[in-house]
């Protein structure tokens, strides 16, 4: 099996762990595409309560199956989570498949599963006073799943990191080892072939590397958020031919785990779209912090979108970037206007959260 297969794999069973999961959720769960609407997997509480079997709706969309008593409510929904809103408890008016009306309270996130993106969504029925004390709990739920999901996704980053990490090292001894046979090659008009595939595997070498860095940091891990944020603006700016101006000050020294997992994964997103979107040439980045909060700032000069109205505006993006700061109770806001720029802002109250880790340290 090749290195490709073998991540592809792994990558697959995180994602069929999370599948699993779903399935042993008491509400009714639907997994569909952000995009097109269809379904990519349904629970057996979905279809005990719809009455719809999952190989009837895999592949479908709710329209087809007419399974929305107004299927506006549907389109609504979905583009109030794309652009970075959240969705709980919703009241949801379901066709069931024998025409009778069903009526639940719906909460919903989007995820990223196998590549693409999807809204999780789980239902509770409020007909009854179990169900009903069921949809309190829904929330909880779904946050637990989405954090279960996120931590699965990230000891697979880990996992691939290493493993490039390795590829890595075996392509830089591949370097030295053409280096080598150049020096004693008997034909000098071949040499400089043979230098030029050494920096083309040196120049692979170094971007599997990046690459690495970017899927797992161990910086991040073992030196502290402002180390590795200050890191990855280096490596970008250096890789980009882009400016990065990075400061950060205050910073708690035992900010939690998933604090700073959250604020870098919210760092790399919004740098990227500084780049990719706003087309900047030159990017800030502010992170700071005390005992009571810490918070990340990244404001770009470039031709920037707007978040309302513009069709190029990265809303997946940004309401995945949102959702991530939900799991930590952090605030989560984007100021930008097409040709000045933009602004995105992310805050986490920290409370108890320093005094938690510091017993845990």
């Amino acid at each position: 099996m090749t290195e490709p297969e073998q991540i592809e794999g792994q990558l697959k069973e995180c994602e069929r762990k999370f599948l699993k999961a779903l399935q042993e959720c008491p509400l009714a769960v639907t997994l569909t595409s952000a995009i097109d609407h269809r379904y990519i997997e349904v629970n057996n509480t979905f279809e005990r309560v719809s009455g719809w079997k999952r190989n009837e709706v895999i592949g479908r969309t709710p329209f087809d199956i007419d399974i929305w008593v107004d299927p506006s409510d549907r389109v609504a929904f979905v583009k109030r989570l794309l652009s970075g809103d959240t969705v709980r408890n919703l009241e949801v008016r379901a066709r069931l498949k024998n025409r009778e009306v069903w009526i639940g309270l719906g909460f919903a996130a989007l995820i990223e599963i196998n590549g693409e993106t999807c809204v999780l969504s789980l239902i509770s029925g409020i007909t009854d006073f179990k169900e009903a004390e069921e949809a309190k709990q829904a929330e909880v739920t779904l946050s637990s799943m989405a954090r279960r999901l996120i931590q699965a996704q990230e000891e697979e980053r880990a996992s691939v990191a290493h493993e490039l990490h390795d590829y890595v090292d075996g392509l830089l001894l591949l370097s030295m080892n053409l280096d080598s046979v150049r020096q004693h090659f008997p034909y000098p008009e071949r040499n400089e072939q043979i230098a030029e595939t050494s920096r083309q595997i040196e120049d692979l070498a170094m971007e599997i590397q990046n690459l690495s860095h970017r899927l797992h940091s161990s910086k991040l891990e073992y030196l502290g958020l402002a180390v590795a944020a200050a890191s990855f603006c280096k490596n970008l700016s250096d890789q980009k031919k882009v400016e990065i101006q990075f400061a950060s000050e205050g910073i708690p020294e035992h900010l939690p785990q998933d604090v700073s997992l959250c604020l870098f994964r919210v760092l790399q997103g919004a740098v990227e779209i500084a780049l990719s979107h706003g087309g900047s040439q030159s990017v800030e980045v502010s992170l700071g912090g005390g005992s009571k909060e810490v918070y990340l700032t990244v404001r770009d000069s470039g031709i920037s979108f707007d978040v309302d109205n513009a069709a190029n505006a990265p809303r997946i993006e940004l309401a995945i970037m949102k959702e991530r700061m939900n799991l930590v109770d952090g605030e989560f806001s984007v100021q930008s206007q097409r040709g000045r720029g933009a602004t995105i802002q992310a805050r986490v109250p920290l409370h108890a959260k320093i005094d938690s880790a510091e017993a845990a340290g």
